[in-house]
């Protein structure tokens, strides 16, 4: 009974662990682009004078 109740809790606990860090795919997309964006922007400027 006392183990079930601490199965319980844990696995209670790792659900909400994993609900709070599950990140909203739609936004780590446009994170993404705007990264890699301003990098092609850094590396072209830098590259723009030789």
């Amino acid at each position: 009974m006392i183990v079930q109740t601490v199965t319980n809790i844990v696995v209670a606990a790792e659900a909400e662990h994993a609900e709070r860090t599950q990140h909203e795919p739609y936004l780590v997309g446009v994170s993404v682009f705007v990264v890699l964006t301003l990098m092609l922007l850094g590396t072209l400027s830098f590259n723009r004078h030789k």
